[in-house]
């Protein structure tokens, strides 16, 4: 987009000329920003003048845009790669809770760990966990887990055992003898 004279174009682009007018601008050049095939946006460069521009101002204006799209290009991997690292963080998180609430549940309820964790996705699937007191030395999701599970359905392939834990297995989700 190029302009010498943007009162006289002002049919061409009639919000922009208006308010560049406005602002006390009188030329544009527009050079696009982007990277190889990818095209993020365009630079503008505005003069108080009706002149042509020439072309090493076309020139200097294409490096500049090219620079910035670097930056911005640059800018939005650094934000992806901030927000896949949180989510991992948490991932990893969420995992640990799980091997927690797995080991204690295996310890007490004298489980082997894949019945743990098939007690623990039986009530994952039934119920809600939230907002419970936190058991010593353990996260408050792995406590709340652990004390919110008498309300599963009762039962289960080894009553006795996950009795003593508080713990009931649904049908669905009994481990496969």
């Amino acid at each position: 987009m190029a302009s010498t004279n943007l009162v006289a174009d002002a049919a061409r682009w009639p919000r922009f000329v208006e308010t560049a007018v406005s602002a006390g601008f009188r030329a544009v050049c527009s050079v696009p920003m982007r990277l190889r095939d990818e095209v993020i946006g365009a630079l503008t460069l505005l003069n108080t003048q009706s002149v042509p521009i020439d072309a090493p101002s076309v020139e200097l204006g294409q490096a500049l845009a090219d620079i910035a799209t670097i930056g911005i290009l640059q800018q939005r991997a650094a934000h992806r790669d901030a927000v896949i690292y949180e989510q991992l963080q948490v991932t990893l998180h969420h995992r640990t809770v799980i091997e927690q609430a797995k080991g204690v549940l295996a310890e007490l309820g004298g489980l082997q760990m894949h019945e743990a964790y098939t007690v623990l996705r039986g009530y994952a699937r039934a119920h809600a966990v939230c907002g419970c007191p936190t058991l010593p030395g353990m996260s408050p999701r792995a406590s709340a887990i652990l004390m919110s599970c008498s309300a599963l359905p009762p039962t289960s392939p080894r009553p006795e055992i996950v009795e003593r834990v508080g713990l009931t297995l649904s049908a669905a989700s009994r481990p496969n003898r």
